[in-house]
Parts: structure tokens; sequence; C-alpha cells
């Protein structure tokens, strides 16, 4: 690469968190862990069935319709190109009353056979491909279910969300927002498809409607969803460009290491939504499945971004070239946002839904590497088909970007400060939307970067270098805490994070917050709102032994 200096460009949406030093020294850990398949989460075919509980009884839903977008690209909502996280959505203030908090009682209710109660709630962004809403919440009774439909989209699947998921949303951002992160805490629901958002709110016989207390805060209009192509704004199935190379023309070699690279969706303070690459990665544990997944920090760069993730896996072509999707399965449910740097570029997330069976759990290398080296990149350009990029690994390089306006600089650099690798494609490149998506070594095939930066034109055959930022670094800075199995159970029993913890988890008898059977101890079920017998928090959640009736409610429905 040539010593002079080339400008890129980032087109972050946000600014990043502060470099903290390591607990460990580098030399304590091994430097290589295995790639993994992972044997947990639900079957990868699909999303589970789910039915509006009122369907029967087609109840009366209060509708808010806004107005069209002004200045709207095809579809609604402006979308931003260039390398970095790519824009598909922008947020909408909600006008009074709806932004006030209110009861339930301004619903229409029904009374179920069983004793429940339902009402719905249905919003409108004109030319709208999907949606989300954030929400204020001020009161959730014991045992209330929300479901996120699509009124008048049969083909799109339902999302059930529990008290106790929403309730650990909001405690994760609590307890671990950045000082400087203001404001209200905001639950986003998950993206539903068409212009029209619908929630179903069912409350249990023993709840009143005056207990829900809520706000609606913004809705993110998308102009795109993960499962589309929409030509007119240049994204989705075939949208990248058409030196891009097929991963699925590349499965005999490559097809494992792509089973560990999904689709990352995510929702800012403001309303935007917008889409990077990731990879899920192993740890030195063998036996310890946890769901840690690499992407840039200027993807994500604080909790309340994080606990907005969803993830999408297998979108790929059924055959080599065909363009055609073979299948993709979506994960909601937010992250844990464990660690994060400004550089080297990169955060390390837990996923709190599992992903599904199937994927792979990527090996990584935290040595620093001899160079040149061949490498291979698996990335999502422009939300695209999953797409496959070789290249070699040069030199290493400095990066100086401005955060604000998302434009800087990077040139070689052999020293403590060259905290990224140069990578220069012989063929496929990167685009907006491959920003998070990990560089694998061909030798091995395990994980040495993350991508950060790339020119500020993207052109076939302009025989630029990407900038990918070094995961040697960021495992001695930080990640090894959790990677290397030095990672200490430090969250206090009775707190929401203790039975979800990788360490803590599964709970005992006796132990709790749990939020479903799958945290606690084999044999045992989460029992809801009991911890007062158990020396806890009336409203906490203890795994117990299922006794015979009668006996707790658990925390899942069946």
């Amino acid at each position: 690469m040539s010593s002079s200096e080339t400008f890129f460009r980032f087109a972050r949406i946000v600014a990043g968190a502060v470099l903290v030093p390591s607990s460990l020294p580098l030399s304590a850990h091994p430097l290589q862990a295995e790639a993994e398949l992972f044997r947990g989460g639900a079957p990868e075919t699909g999303v589970e069935i789910v039915r509006l509980r009122s369907e029967d009884l087609d109840p009366p839903a209060l509708k808010l319709e806004l107005e069209p977008l002004a200045d709207a690209a095809p579809g609604g909502g402006r979308v931003e190109s260039g390398i970095g996280p790519q824009r598909i959505g922008v947020g909408r203030d909600l006008p009074a009353p709806y932004n006030k908090t209110h009861d339930g009682s301004v619903l229409k209710w029904i009374l179920l056979d069983n004793g429940e109660r339902a009402a719905r709630l249905e919003l409108t962004s004109p030319g709208a491909q999907g949606l989300r809403v954030g929400l204020l919440i001020y009161g959730l009774p014991a045992g209330v279910e929300l479901r996120f439909y699509s009124p008048g989209v049969s083909s799109a699947p339902m999302h059930q969300v529990t008290r106790r998921e929403i309730q650990d949303h909001l405690d994760r951002q609590r307890a671990l927002r950045d000082a400087d992160e203001e404001g209200p805490l905001v639950y986003w629901s998950p993206i539903t498809l068409g212009d029209t958002l619908g929630i179903e709110f069912l409350l249990p016989p023993a709840a009143e409607p005056s207990e829900l207390r809520l706000a609606l805060a913004k809705i993110s209009h998308l102009s795109y969803t993960p499962y589309d192509a929409v030509p007119e704004v240049g994204l989705g199935i075939g949208a990248s460009l058409d030196c891009q190379l097929d991963v699925a023309c590349h499965l005999e070699r490559w097809g494992e290491v792509a089973q560990a690279v999904a689709k990352l969706v995510f929702t800012t303070g403001d309303g935007s939504t917008a889409l990077c690459s990731g990879t899920l990665v192993s740890d030195l544990d063998a036996d310890s499945q946890v769901p840690y997944f690499l992407t840039a920090n200027h993807c994500i760069s604080k909790q309340s971004e994080a606990s907005s993730v969803q993830t999408h896996w297998f979108f790929r072509a059924e055959d080599c070239d065909s363009n055609l999707p073979d299948r993709m399965v979506a994960r909601g449910g937010g992250a844990t946002l464990l660690a994060t740097l400004v550089h080297p570029d990169i955060t390390l997330l837990r996923l709190e839904h599992l992903p599904p069976r199937g994927a792979l759990m990527a090996g990584w290398d935290a040595a620093p590497r001899p160079l040149p080296a061949a490498v291979t990149g698996i990335h999502h350009p422009m939300g695209d088909l999953q797409k496959i990029s070789f290249g070699d690994m040069d030199s290493l390089a400095f990066c100086n970007i401005d955060p604000e306006i998302g434009l800087g600089y990077c040139d070689g650099l052999e020293d403590a400060e060259a905290k990224y690798y140069a990578v220069n494609y012989a063929q496929g490149l990167a685009q907006g939307g491959s920003s998070g998506s990990g560089i694998f070594l061909d030798a091995g095939q395990r994980l040495v970067g993350v991508l950060s930066a790339g020119p500020s034109i993207e052109l076939c055959g302009a025989e630029l270098p990407f900038y990918y930022s070094r995961f040697d670094l960021a495992f001695e800075r930080k990640f090894s805490r959790w990677l290397a199995g030095t990672y200490p159970c430090d969250a206090a029993p009775g707190s929401w994070a203790f039975c979800s913890d990788p360490v803590c988890g599964p709970c005992a008898e006796g132990e709790g917050d749990c939020d479903r059977d799958a945290q606690c101890q084999e044999g045992l079920v989460c029992a809801r709102d009991i911890g007062e017998a158990h020396g806890f928090e009336a409203a906490t959640d203890v795994c117990v032994v299922p006794a015979s009736p009668p006996f707790p409610a658990v925390c899942e429905r069946p």
C-alpha cells in the first residue's frame, strides 16, 4: 500500500465509547479458538407460529394513521448510501395525544372465554415497507403479553413478547447505558411488514386495564425490510455491485463459515433503523455455547442500540448465482453490549435470543499476524444475499476518522498506533451494509478482523484497500474477559441478569431471577413472582421443582 494518505468514508450513524485497558495480559490466554457448531436454539426452519388470542372474535382496534412522509424515496423514507451502516428507516414522531402517557382504559377490550382480556392498537405510516414502534413503558401488570402483527400481510410472522422480556430489555439499558445517554428508556418492537403495525395486548384475569401504562415514543418507518428487494432505493436482493461473488458458489470450502455470518438490523435513539453485518464467534470453553457476536463499533456502540438488535441468518441464494433466497431465519430479543472500542472499531455482543440451530460459532486467532496473508470476507453488502470476497491482507494501517461527518483517512503505519489491517481484494469487494463483517484467514478459516472502513466511492476494479479492525488488539484489551473464559459471575442472586448470565446460570432450585425454563437447571421450571418466599423481591421469578397442582404460574405460556 502506498504511504500517501487516502480519504475514506465511514458513513457512521453514531459515535462510540472509549478505550479501557485489558485486565489480563495477552500472554495469559491461548490465542486461538476453534469453530463450533451451535447446538441450541430453535430449529433452523422458520419462525414459531403464534396466533392472535382474539383472532376469532376480531375486536375493533384503536387506529392511528400518520401523514405521508414528505421528500421520501420510493417505498417511503430516505435511504443513505456509502460504506458503513445502511440506513433503511427514518424516525417519525407520534402526534398528541398518542405520545402522552395513557393507561389501558383508552383501548377497546373484549373478554375471552378463559377470563383474559384482549385489545388491539394499529399504527399506519403510509408507504412504509415495514415498521417498528418505540414504546415508553410506565406500567406492565404481571402476566401481560404483547403480540406484534402485520395487518393485511397474512404471510408475515407474529411476534409474542412477555412482560419479562420487555422488562429485561429495559433493565439492561438502565444498568449498562453510558453516562451520557439521557432520556427515557425505549423498548423497540420487532419489525412488522407493510405500512401498518398492530399490537394485541393480552391481560390475565386478575389484571385491570388501568395497570397498563405506556406512551408511543416514535415509529421507525422502513423503506426496506430484511426480507425484500427494493431496487428503487438500491437495497436488498440484487442491489450489490455486479462484481460481488455469490457465497452459494463457494459452499464446498466456505459453507460452514458462512453459517456464522448474519445480517444485523438495529434502531437508534432518533428512530433511524440501519443494517450491518456481523459474526457469531466461539470461546475457549467448548461446552459453553454462549452466543457471542462481533460487529463494528460504528454499527453498535450503545446498550440502547444493542437492545434493539435483530439478526437474520442463512440469507443466501439457494443455488449458485440464482439470486433467489434459500431461506432466512430471524431472531429478535436484542443483545447485551459486553465491550466496545473506538480504535480498533469493534464491538462484542451477547445475543439474548439464541441463534437458530445450524448456525456456526466461528473460530478466531488472537495472535498478531505475519503479513501478507490470504484472506476471505463474508458479508451482506447493501442488505443483499450473502456475498464472499477474496484478497490479501497486505499491511498494517492507522485510521483517523471524524465521527461527526464520517470522513477521514487511513495510512500505512508499522507501530503501536496501527490498529487496522489493510486488505486488497482481487475478487469481490465490500459495500455499505458489509460493515462489521469478519475477515478470515484462508489457512485455518479463523477470524482475525472486523470491517471498519473503505473507499468513499464504491466501484468494481478500483483496487483500493478496505480496512479491518484488528481482533488481536480487541482481545488483548477487552474481549479476553469473555472469549477466554475469564469472565467471573459478577451478577447478584435475584438480579435480572443472574440466571441468564453464561457463568452464573443456569439457576439452581430457589435461585432467580429467571425468565424462561431454559435458564433453570435440568428438571426445574421458572415460576413467576414468588421471590418473597426465597428472600428476593416479590416480583422475582425463581427456579423451582415442578409441583403437583396447584403450582405457581410458569414464566412461559405453552
